[in-house]
């Protein structure tokens, strides 16, 4: 599989991390504006967890809350504030909360952009302050210079990927000379990559597949528009991959309106994806773990707050699973999203076989002869 050479992995069964390399006793180029190098900062710090939204899906919140998990493991008091701009193009409202983080004393800054490049301003304002910044949701790939825009480090996922693990199942999934419809973000933006990885796997192995692609920005109203519009515009349209869970379960919706047979795969599996992935109502989702992008946060502030510097990677990329059955759902979702939903109607029976834990599943991908006899997706074949 030619699209997996560029993959670097390493799995855990618990949490898959990637890191770029670094020297041991060694600073990246992203800490080299940060005062007490190798020195402890203290007994107590503050910390500036800032956020586009809270609105959009509840991924920032379960960051948060595996940050705080890891943090209160290690024992020592901190502050934390939660703040958020008004979405995901309010790139002027999440510099100005940087702003007055850093006037408001933090120690440290914990951002999910908006848009990486839209938000070199607070590189800029974190290096002149002195203080160390961690970008999250962002993975290696989409890191930026560390010479002109220095990051402490970025936990997230590399969005390439995991749109490529999308573009794999549908290369296998969708019948002959049918069409992919895409919801993506914005032309630019790092985690655009989801849907681009997806168009690239599907050009190189299923060039019989014809895609229609349309910008939702993220938002479910335009990617109930755009769907619909799809919907009744394409007639051989298959299968519709929204770039995050609000564009997917807008396209969702479109779908129910319509009475159509199309399936929607989101980004992200969140619980509302979760719960309409158990009702059959959507064909999938990106699984990407929140709270273990939360963990790694933890662990790097910890080691920059114990003076540790030289341990921290400048980047770091959480395992991903495209996850279209309950069986995997119960596999590799966390309970969170799913044990209320079954609590209230029972486990669902997907009757499809076990996976076989391939090179390739190891790395996220899917199991060929799990899609092929999986009776649950039978409706949307």
């Amino acid at each position: 599989m030619r699209y997996l050479l560029a993959i670097l992995a390493i799995l855990i069964l618990s949490s898959t991390t990637l890191v770029l390399a670094q020297g041991d006793g060694e600073y990246h180029p992203g800490l080299a504006h940060l005062p007490n190098l190798g020195e402890p900062k203290g007994e107590r710090i503050s910390i500036a967890f800032i956020t586009f939204s809270l609105n959009v899906s509840d991924y920032s919140w379960y960051v948060f809350d595996g940050m705080r998990e890891r943090l209160a493991s290690y024992g020592k008091p901190y502050d934390v504030r939660l703040t958020a701009a008004g979405g995901h193009g309010d790139h002027e409202g999440l510099l100005q909360l940087a702003r007055e983080a850093i006037i408001g004393g933090a120690d440290i800054l914990v951002i999910h952009p908006t848009q990486l490049l839209l938000n070199t301003p607070i590189s800029e304002l974190a290096r002149d302050a002195g203080i160390p910044l961690i970008w999250f949701n962002v993975g290696p790939r989409g890191m930026l210079d560390p010479d002109e825009f220095p990051a402490m480090s970025y936990v997230g996922y590399e969005h390439l990927e995991g749109g490529e693990r999308v573009g794999a199942f549908l290369a296998d999934f969708v019948p002959e000379n049918r069409t992919v419809g895409l919801l993506r973000l914005f032309l630019g933006d790092y985690a655009d990559e989801r849907l681009i990885g997806a168009a690239n796997v599907l050009a190189e192995r299923r060039p019989d597949i014809k895609i229609v692609e349309e910008f939702a920005e993220g938002s479910r109203t335009k990617g109930n528009e755009l769907a619909t519009a799809m919907i009744t515009g394409v007639p051989d349209l298959h299968t519709i991959f929204g770039g995050n869970s609000a564009s997917a379960m807008g396209a969702a919706a479109a779908v129910e309106n319509l009475g159509v047979n199309v399936g929607v795969i989101g980004y992200g599996c969140i619980q509302e994806e979760v719960e309409a992935l158990l009702e059959g109502r959507v064909l999938g989702c990106i699984m990407r773990d929140p709270w273990d992008n939360g963990r790694i946060i933890g662990d790097v502030i910890i080691k920059w707050w114990e003076g540790r510097e030289d341990e921290i990677k400048p980047a770091y990329a959480t395992f991903q699973k495209l996850i279209y059955s309950p069986d995997l759902v119960y596999k590799y979702v966390n309970p969170k999203y799913w044990q209320p939903w079954v609590d209230q109607h029972g486990m669902v029976e997907s009757g499809c076989p076990e996976e076989n834990m391939t090179e390739e599943v190891a790395l996220g991908f899917h199991d060929p002869e799990h899609v092929a006899n999986c009776p649950w997706i039978d409706r949307f074949r």
